[in-house]
């Protein structure tokens, strides 16, 4: 045998039977098969990560950090600034901005309809990459456990579970697998959050009965379909999602669903190959396809798929005026004001937050005008002031999770990694979004 044979059969033999290969692309098994299974065995929770993953252990409550604005009745907007002595770089300060219009009554019901993909390598985790479910703390052991695309799916629509309000809102689940699906929940008002999370945890290869997909997920949402509601799809699945019949049929019958108002938005979950058969589908449900590889991004994802219609402000602008010299991961640093538009915004919540370093101690200045649509009086104007920095181990979550983010991409970009893991360490305590900067630095180093 060849030099180069002995060599192949030595690279096969070690490679674990673990990892495999699913249409074309290196995957690594979620469950590992019997025999290997002691040496990939995933470090013991921590009483945080079981917290997190239980959603049974609060029965009232929220796991995140609670929100930092509040809103008198008569208020479009809500502002908020933070600041904090910088814990890199000695005379600054870290000031987060906040602007965001509270959750309005929606003009007209909606319900939505989620359908989730089972197959083989949505069992999976891709082998390049950060690790899925990045915004669990990171394990003593300093190893990540693999988490399939099922799991990280149905991880973030129980949380999506959490924060839906509304009585006039259903939620309805579907499972499916190679064309052929299961409905595990009917639709269910959001406030029914328990059998909600019960469906959730059912999604399942195993659970997937015979049935054809898309005569499943329209008989599941004609359920509650009425023409003058909000009514929509979400669809989770991968780069590859396989369905029953021929293309042209499906987006045929795609278009016609959107036609009556039942629209398919579409999320590609932590994929690595070619999206122009699931960018299709989504073109042809008159949605939006979006891609996610964490939880936070398909949340993200989730909310801008959700939001109803019906703008409640236009002509909306921020102006943040500096003491002197700051600076922003974005960009933008010339002069002492940094200007942003805010988009029309629907009755949903809508939150934009920006980080800045700035020079020095001194107050930060926001001034923000808007337009109310569904108030009256016209153009309202607002102004808010900074207090003095608190020390960075006093800082409000909000702003130490952001400021991980920040912190890791200077790092990243010629840094000092260490100095940042330490800072990191100190500041990201609780379960949320810093997570997943501190789970990137582990992951690169």
């Amino acid at each position: 045998m060849s030099a180069v044979g002995i060599w192949l059969v030595a690279a096969m033999a070690a490679t674990p039977t673990w990892v495999k290969e699913l249409d074309g692309r290196t995957e690594v098994c979620a469950i590992p098969v019997e025999g290997d299974l002691e040496s990939v065995r995933p470090p013991s929770l921590s009483p945080l990560q079981v917290l997190r993953r239980e959603r049974r252990v609060p029965e009232v409550g929220a796991l995140m950090p609670p929100p930092l604005l509040s809103f008198r009745p008569q208020d479009p907007v809500g502002i908020s600034i933070l600041a904090a002595e910088h814990p890199l770089k000695e005379g600054w300060s870290l000031v987060r901005v906040a602007v965001a219009t509270p959750a309005t009554e929606a003009t007209i019901e909606q319900h939505i309809t989620i359908a989730v993909d089972t197959t083989d390598s949505m069992s999976s985790a891709t082998l390049f990459g950060v690790p899925l479910l990045q915004d669990e703390p990171p394990p003593e052991l300093g190893s990540y456990r693999s988490v399939s695309r099922v799991d990280l799916s149905k991880e973030a629509l129980h949380e999506l579970v959490d924060q839906l309000e509304g009585d006039d809102r259903t939620v309805a689940i579907v499972a499916f697998r190679e064309g052929t699906a299961v409905e595990l929940a009917p639709p269910t008002k959001v406030s029914e959050k328990r059998t909600l999370h019960d469906a959730i945890d059912r999604i399942d290869a195993k659970n997937v009965g015979e049935e054809e997909l898309f005569a499943t997920l329209f008989r599941t949402a004609a359920k509650a379909f009425t023409a003058c509601a909000d009514d929509r799809v979400l669809m989770l699945t991968d780069d590859n999602p396989r369905f029953q019949g021929d293309p042209a049929d499906v987006r045929e019958g795609l278009s016609a669903w959107a036609g009556q108002g039942l629209r398919l938005h579409t999320f590609a979950v932590a994929a690595t190959n070619d999206l122009t058969p699931i960018t299709r589908l989504t073109v042809a449900g008159g949605g939006v396809l979006r891609r996610a590889d964490t939880i936070g991004e398909l949340l993200a994802g989730f909310r801008e798929a959700l939001r109803p219609t019906s703008a409640v402000i236009t002509d909306g602008s921020v102006e943040v005026v500096f003491p002197g010299e700051w600076s922003r991961s974005g960009g933008g640093e010339e002069g002492r004001v940094h200007r942003w538009d805010i988009p029309p915004v629907w009755p949903s919540e809508m939150v934009r937050a920006e980080l800045y370093e700035v020079k020095g101690a001194g107050p930060v200045t926001v001034n923000v005008s808007v337009n109310p649509v569904l108030l009256p009086g016209g153009p309202r104007q607002a102004r808010l002031t900074s207090a003095p920095p608190v020390p960075w181990s006093e800082a409000p979550a909000a702003l130490r999770h952001q400021a991980a983010f920040l912190f890791v991409e200077q790092a990243l970009r010629g840094g000092d990694p260490d100095a940042v893991e330490k800072v990191l360490a100190e500041g990201v305590r609780e379960v949320g979004p810093g997570r997943e900067a501190q789970a990137l630095l582990k992951l690169v180093r």
